[in-house]
């Protein structure tokens, strides 16, 4: 069925407000990642000249790059939704550029697929709603890909000078667009070798992008790789990991593990099958697809031979080509002469060529389910969470935290600033991978003196050297009183062992067989219903015991919804010997499996536990009940 241009650029609209609508969807409802925080603090909060002179010259991208988002941020703030949909909007340019590009190689039919595969792409989407420059590189490389190509075709100046533009814009925004434009390159060597006026051209309107870029990278990042001031941050080539390059590039990383193992033979087999089809049909066209599909992905791993990074993000621009191959229509069947000239197409070619149009059908519609299947992990699937929840973890911390508290950031997430509005004081350790374990023990015993409660948030990277570090050091010489779980991210506070008198009230709250004062209850209550219930109690030592005591804590009588029994501190003192005078901060942990709703009691007590017999307070009770209040449900 033939396709008019009205009503194409009708489909073309519809798909690009489809592509907007996915781009837009929750695209303020999950916190920013450690570097999208990053992007919002240094790129888009600092002035362009501070942020040139600091922070370029340790991250290297281009001018461009810290200009737009410096604008954008001067614009429109600092909240997560108006700073992201810059990289989405900008990201949208990618589906008119697939038409236009995939009209150019195979129709307007052709066009129409490779622009809705991008609106729908998980990859694009994914970094479209990342507050970086990837979503706008890759917008831009696509438009400068379709000005490319044309301006090969046309060979006209002004086709040139849009390509001039285009790439460099492109360039500009990332320097990884060098990769793409030598693949660029390489196809119009290959294709037009002895048109050297044309090559000339092409180089021509490489050069202002070419010139600008390195001009960047010179002014703003030489001295940066000079003194091996950067390496990269995700890896070295690693030939294993190619097939998730292929899977990720193709769909995204939100999918399982088993399936992303069983699914990248069948991608790269229809890769290389799509390609043999548009070489039946024009050779030239089959070289540009697998050029600027591969190409730049080769370049990387030789790259990444020296620099740590090996990431498909970093070759985003490959993106174009493997959709416009599994766009691409199948050929018609080669038409028969009969004898005397006669020109007819078999009835058997007829039904090859349906087959094989179904069959391109049925890949492009397979993506489409894929793609579905891999959008909604990204968007509902908290197994696929993009980034730790910080404001979560800094809601449930702010009931407890005083000025009087230090928060500590196990994670070095720039994340944690971004979201960060607790009144204690804050400091990242480990601050780096290398930092001595005596440098961030001398820190701990600084910033600690005096802190009434210290919080560690988030978990040191598992393969960095000095992992552990903080928390073996803390459990030496503080007390643990809460460990949990926000949202996936660890919270622990710990407090000195010795009690300080604000923490526990002047007149005991019962007394037990005239051997322990009760003087404090304290209840922490979990983020959610999943975590315990920690109950802090501090006993002061009245007389000591003829044998030693163990501690009970019920919640609720009839039945017992949980319970912890341990002696006093798990052993780490006995009440036959404890020290008589002295306040003990003792901890007990409640596992809750059901909603608690409010007016359970907290049942407390001694007991010896040889006998099992309750050691009865001064008013004849063989517990001491403390209300629970808080209404506490699943989240």
């Amino acid at each position: 069925m033939k396709l008019n241009r009205k009503t194409a650029l009708a489909l073309v609209i519809v798909i690009t407000l489809v592509g907007f609508g996915l781009r837009l969807h929750k695209l303020g409802s999950v916190p920013l990642r450690g570097d999208e925080a990053f992007s919002a603090q240094y790129w888009a909060g600092l002035p362009l000249s501070q942020s040139l002179t600091t922070i370029a010259t340790l991250e290297p991208h281009p001018v461009l790059t810290y200009a737009i988002f410096r604008a954008w941020g001067r614009l429109i703030g600092s909240r997560e939704f108006p700073l992201r949909a810059l990289p989405a909007l900008a990201n949208l340019l990618g589906i008119p550029a697939l038409y236009a590009l995939g009209k150019r190689l195979g129709g307007r039919w052709m066009g129409i697929v490779a622009a809705l595969i991008w609106a729908v792409n998980p990859f694009e989407i994914w970094h479209a709603q990342d507050l970086r420059n990837y979503g706008i590189w890759a917008g831009a490389s696509a438009v400068a890909l379709w000005l490319g190509y044309r301006a090969l075709q046309r060979n006209r100046r002004l086709d040139w000078i849009l390509y001039a533009v285009g790439a460099a814009i492109a360039a500009n925004i990332y320097y990884n667009e060098w990769l793409t434009m030598a693949a660029f390159v390489l196809f119009a060597l290959v294709t037009h070798w002895k048109n050297w006026r044309l090559l000339r051209r092409l180089l021509l309107a490489q050069a202002p992008a070419i010139i600008t870029s390195i001009l960047s990278f010179l002014i703003l990042q030489w001295s940066l790789i000079l003194h091996g001031g950067y390496g990269g941050t995700t890896g070295k080539f690693d030939p294993t990991r190619l097939p998730f390059f292929l899977t990720t590039l193709t769909f995204s990383k939100d999918l399982p593990a088993d399936f992303t193992a069983a699914l990248w033979p069948i991608i790269l087999l229809i890769l290389l099958v799509g390609l043999w089809r548009v070489g039946r049909r024009d050779r030239d066209k089959a070289i540009f697809l697998g050029l600027m599909g591969f190409v730049p992905l080769l370049l990387l791993c030789i790259l990444s031979l020296k620099l740590n990074i090996f990431a498909p993000h970093y070759v985003l621009s490959t993106v174009p080509a493997y959709i416009l191959i599994l766009a691409y229509p199948s050929p018609p069947p080669p038409p028969r002469v009969q004898r005397g000239g006669e020109i007819q197409i078999g009835l058997s070619r007829s039904y090859l060529s349906k087959i094989r149009q179904f069959a391109s059908i049925g890949i492009v519609g397979l993506w489409l389910i894929g793609a579905g299947y891999t959008l909604r992990n990204y968007f509902d699937d908290p197994a696929y969470i993009k980034s730790p929840n910080w404001p979560a973890a800094m809601g449930y911390v702010r009931q407890y935290v005083t000025a009087d508290d230090l928060a500590i950031q196990l994670s070095v997430d720039p994340a944690f600033g971004y979201y960060y509005d607790l009144p204690a004081l804050n400091i990242a350790l480990p601050s780096y991978p290398s930092q001595s374990r005596d440098d961030i023990q001398a820190r701990l015993q600084e910033y600690t003196i005096g802190r009434k409660s210290v919080w560690l948030m988030g978990q040191t990277f598992p393969d960095w050297p000095n992992y552990g570090v903080v928390e073996g050091w803390m459990n030496d010489h503080f007390q643990s009183v809460l460990k949990t779980q926000v949202s996936g991210l660890h919270v622990e506070q710990f407090m000195p062992w010795t009690v300080s008198d604000d923490e526990v009230e002047t007149i005991p709250l019962t007394t037990f067989g005239n051997v322990v004062d009760l003087m404090g209850v304290d209840v922490l209550y979990p983020p959610e219903v999943t975590r315990d219930l920690t109950v802090l109690l501090y006993w002061r030592a009245k007389n000591q015991s003829d044998a030693p005591l163990k501690v009970f804590v019920h919640l609720g009588d009839n039945p017992i919804l949980a319970q912890d029994d341990h002696f006093p501190q798990d052993g780490f003192i006995s009440t036959d010997h404890w020290q008589v005078g002295t306040v003990y901060r003792d901890v007990y942990h409640l596992p809750l499996t059901t909603p608690l709703p409010a007016g359970y009691e907290l049942d407390i007590g001694f007991y010896n536990p040889d006998s099992g017999e309750r050691i009865t307070t001064n008013d004849g009770q063989d517990s001491y009940q403390h209300g629970v209040m808080r209404l506490i449900l699943p989240r």
